[in-house]
């Protein structure tokens, strides 16, 4: 084979095949993420109640070991557990397999409503899931066309625990597990509760928990971005409040080029964290050494204050937000707040007669705590887009695979906010390091927008089973009525159709 035939056959090999990943990726990932139904996926499919969880806790579609019976159940687990398989020239019509090894079915005949299982996957095991927005879904049995009584649905009262065809009703899907070949790039080494910032000289600034606050460096966002430290942050004699160590979650304002302000907690002699700030006039490694004379009065709520975060609106308001360690003391519910405030040279003043309750942890059944029974919310952050302001923040048991990245949104900067139903970041949703180990806990996100306005998320999580926690960075988009989701990368970065050539030859 000549030279000039053979590099046009590769190049017909590598156009067939670069063909064939876009038709795979076009049907294998949907553009609203994991929180909407994948091939190959398993979710958790959660009926909406009348009620919030968990006063109304019956409301996960379940199956028996025996596949004997179809109902709701009271909690998420193994026989909650349905996958989906893809029916044959249908991107939304799915069988859904239970964990038994029956498929959920249903009768042709419309006068019949039960809902069971059925040992193979056919015409009435058929069913299309179609978005109604908030990221709930309507479950269709295909077989039903004629019938009225066509999707699957269940009781508004919360003492029924029935299945049957209905009306339509909306479910939300939470995934149980997820895909074996996602792949996510290592940003960086070791850093927990990653926080990020253009600085005015253009470039991409990232801090991490702990010491004395790890500096680190790119020169834009994306998610094959790799970070490199260039040093560390503070600098200077420590201030009491400020002099233990135990420095977590930091994040930074960059108020002009001439003034940046840094907040975060740190251990006190009492044992609980509290926050403080600290001013640079230059922002280079080492350089904020200006420090509060002592901790900021956030309330001095039993369990301490930890997780600042300061938002500033469209119109140059800012206000700091954070978290109230209420589990630290045994507490069963936690709490986020936030309060007006001024930042110049002479450092961070709280303005108005006291905090603002923004949310508390329950209501969202995935959310566990410390403490036993409890519910545990963290991290906070603020963005606002158009005519809304989103809330995110973490929750569950850090490095744990309950930890997750929620959101809630209002149309006020101190609410009230409505929280999202699923978790925008789960250890089922997210996959696994290049190297092939899973990641677990992903949350306590950082968000920004690149100089094209497109939204990134910097999450921090660990390989499964260690709390070596490392910051990752996926895009994310926006549904067409407003919620945020993730966007991850279906394949590992690297791997894109310029590339096909040399990868092959």
């Amino acid at each position: 084979m000549s030279g000039v035939s053979y590099c046009l056959a590769l190049s017909l090999v590598i156009a067939e095949l670069a063909g064939a990943r876009r038709e795979k990726l076009a049907t294998s990932f949907s553009p609203y993420g994991p929180a909407s139904p994948l091939h190959g996926w398993s979710y958790y499919l959660e009926s909406e109640r009348k009620e919030i969880w968990p006063s109304c806790n019956f409301r996960f579609l379940s199956s028996s070991k025996d596949c004997s019976t179809v109902d709701l159940w009271q909690a998420a687990g193994e026989n909650q557990n349905f996958h989906l398989e893809e029916v044959p020239n249908s991107s939304s019509t799915f069988y859904l397999k239970t964990a038994c090894g029956n498929y959920l079915s249903y009768s042709g005949t419309c006068s019949k409503a039960k809902v069971d299982t059925w040992q193979e996957a056919g015409a009435n095991q058929q069913f299309r899931i179609k978005a109604l927005g908030s990221f709930k879904w309507s479950l269709e049995a295909v077989g039903r066309a004629s019938c009225e009584t066509k999707f699957l649905s269940f009781p508004s009262d919360c003492e029924n625990h029935a299945v049957q065809l209905d009306a339509e009703s909306s479910w939300l899907l939470h995934p149980a597990t997820g895909d074996p070949n996602q792949r996510h790039f290592t940003n960086t080494g070791g850093c927990a509760d990653p926080f990020v910032w253009h600085t005015s000289e253009g470039k991409l600034h990232m801090i991490c928990t702990g010491g004395d606050l790890p500096l680190y460096e790119a020169s834009a966002i994306a998610p094959d971005v790799t970070f490199k430290k260039i040093g560390s942050m503070l600098g200077g004699e420590k201030a009491t409040w400020a002099s233990n160590g135990a420095r977590w979650a930091p994040e930074n304002l960059e108020v002009d080029k001439n003034l940046n302000a840094l907040v975060f907690s740190d251990q006190q002699d009492d044992g609980k964290q509290r926050v403080g700030w600290v001013l640079s006039f230059n922002g280079t490694p080492g350089s904020w050494s200006t420090y509060s004379s002592g901790n900021l009065n956030l309330g001095n709520r039993p369990g301490g204050e930890i997780d600042p975060h300061i938002f500033v609106d469209e119109d140059g308001q800012k206000y700091l937000v954070w978290k109230s360690d209420d589990n630290s003391v045994g507490d069963t519910t936690t709490r986020i707040w936030a309060q007006a405030c001024t930042i110049d040279a002479s450092g961070i003043t709280l303005q108005g007669t006291g905090p603002t309750l923004l949310a508390e942890s329950p209501g969202l059944w995935w959310v566990d705590s410390f403490t036993p029974g409890g519910a545990l919310i963290e991290g906070p952050e603020i963005i606002r887009r158009g005519s809304y302001y989103y809330l995110f923040f973490a929750s569950g048991r850090f490095c744990q695979s309950s930890y997750s990245e929620n959101v809630a949104r209002s149309t006020k900067p101190l609410g009230p906010y409505e929280k999202l139903g699923v978790p925008l970041l789960s250890t089922a949703m997210v996959g696994y390091r290049e190297t092939g180990e899973k990641l677990e806990g992903p949350g306590h996100a950082a968000y920004m927008k690149d100089s094209d306005g497109e939204w990134y998320v910097v999450w921090h999580a660990a390989k499964e089973g260690t709390c070596e926690r490392q910051a990752w960075v996926d895009k994310m988009d926006w549904t067409e009525d407003g919620w945020p989701y993730v966007s991850f990368t279906p394949m590992s970065p690297g791997f894109q159709d310029e590339n096909l050539e040399q990868i092959l030859v």
